[in-house]
């Protein structure tokens, strides 16, 4: 067996490793994944490492087809560097298809000999991986994500051995450890609790660990100490209540308005008053809060399965929505009036008929999206990728869209009187009965007559 090198299982050899690991991770971005059943939704670069149970490099003996219709891939591998789990030492991958899972071979059949970055999606109890098509965000974030926690657990354990005797540099660095390896946090934890039986960061770090180690029986006693020790900390309190919700007891979150980091297979709030409520880091497989109160709530870096987010005609005006990542997400005629969606990767969202008014979205991902009569005035989405995004009959009045990549996007009545489109990517856009104004901003070399757009007949004092 090719076991794991020891935690944060990890690189160590990063100076041997890194150039090598450059190259795979260049060509793992230049992979894509068919348009099969299965979910293809993106994960962030730490999140996927975090939530791979094997991430390996292998060298490619043989590859077949074995689903014609889904384009089903089974390649076996020789691993060569296991950067986390346990791998054989002939390894069975299989990429795409329904019952497979999402891979990352795309439409051909990888050559024998090619040294591949292998991140598992699942492991099956024959001993098959099924590969995970979400990627890294390019080849620096898999770089990044892969060997950057081993320079901070270095960091760390200077900072223990530097204070002897500390607590707070022990607890840090129990704390960095829960997302890599929450056992072995869980471990770290439990022995600081038994030692400081008052120290309720000992005993709230424990209940996470456990949680993130999917053994909430285990959280519960850890959790209650804590909420014991500090009960005006919301922390603990919302802990315990999603490990009894885990365990079954469905009106455990009633009430409940800290939501971070929880992870979920389904998590229905529909209707629900959440004002202020907190998603930060919360990965949910089916999340449902369609018609609810989210005015200022925060899903910064949160994750929803593809598909299964709906949460239309939700207020979400001034949410904080940086980072979220969720694939074909439902907000129609949802209220996002100036939210932030910076670096959000919302691709195949549907905002029909939604109020996006004075949003700041800079450098989002909102790639097929649906804004048909959405009113987005106002909005900032410098640098934002629209591609293939249709704003039929959308207000775009005074947006700024500058730098915004809107190759093949359907502008076809929309008004973009007021609107900054200097540096952006028209490529294919459609721009029949689109309304301007002399307040426009059009890139060099678009003629707005050329495009068929109408000039409205009220006047317009130029900027």
């Amino acid at each position: 067996m090719n076991a794991c090198r020891p935690w944060p299982a990890l690189a160590t050899e990063t100076l041997r490793a890194s150039g090598a690991l450059l190259l795979l991770a260049l060509a793992l971005a230049g992979w894509t994944a068919p348009a099969v059943a299965c979910s293809c939704a993106r994960l962030p670069p730490l999140e996927l490492v975090r939530s791979a149970p094997a991430i390996f490099e292998a060298r490619i003996l043989e590859a077949r087809i074995i689903d014609t219709a889904a384009l089903a891939i089974e390649v076996i591998a020789e691993p060569t560097d296991v950067w986390k789990g346990t791998v054989p030492g002939r390894a069975v991958l299989r990429s795409n298809g329904e019952a497979l899972g999402c891979g990352v071979f795309g439409r051909r059949l990888p050559p024998v000999g090619q040294t591949i970055l292998a991140a598992a999606w699942s492991i099956g109890g024959d001993g098959v991986f099924s590969l995970s098509s979400c990627t890294f965000h390019g080849s620096g974030a898999a770089l990044e994500a892969l060997l950057g926690p081993e320079s901070e657990r270095r960091r760390l354990d200077a900072a223990v051995d530097a204070a002897p005797g500390s607590l707070a540099p022990i607890v840090y660095r129990a704390r960095f450890r829960e997302r890599w390896d929450p056992d072995g946090a869980a471990t770290a934890y439990a022995a600081l609790a038994r030692e400081h039986p008052e120290l309720p960061a000992a005993h709230l770090g424990l209940g996470r660990a456990l949680l993130y180690a999917t053994r909430a029986a285990e959280a519960v006693p850890a959790l209650e100490r804590a909420v014991a020790l500090t009960p005006s900390d919301p922390e603990p309190a919302g802990l315990l209540a999603q490990a009894r919700f885990r365990l079954g007891d469905s009106a455990a979150l009633d009430g409940l308005r800290n939501f971070q980091g929880i992870r979920l297979r389904r998590l229905d709030l529909t209707g629900r008053d959440l004002r202020h409520a907190n998603f930060t880091d919360a990965a949910i497989d089916e999340f449902r809060s369609g018609h609810a109160d989210l005015r200022a709530a925060s899903f910064r870096h949160a994750y929803f399965g593809a598909a299964s987010a709906d949460l239309r005609a939700a207020d979400l005006r001034r949410a904080d929505l940086v980072g979220l990542e969720a694939r074909q997400i439902n907000l129609n005629a949802a209220r996002l009036d100036q939210s932030r969606l910076d670096g959000a990767a919302l691709d195949h969202a549907q905002f029909v008929g939604a109020s996006l008014r004075n949003i700041h979205a800079q450098s989002a991902t909102l790639e097929h999206g649906n804004f048909r009569r959405a009113d987005l005035s106002g909005a900032r989405l410098l640098g934002t990728s629209l591609r293939y995004a249709s704003f039929v009959d959308a207000n775009l009045r005074g947006t700024d869209l500058r730098g915004a990549d809107m190759r093949a996007t359907d502008l076809r009545g929309a008004d973009l009187r007021g609107a900054d489109l200097r540096g952006a990517n028209l490529a294919g856009v459609n721009l029949a009965a689109a309304f301007h104004d002399c307040r426009t901003r059009l890139p060099r070399g678009v003629d707005p007559v050329a495009q068929d757009m109408i000039v409205p007949p009220e006047a317009c004092t130029p900027r």
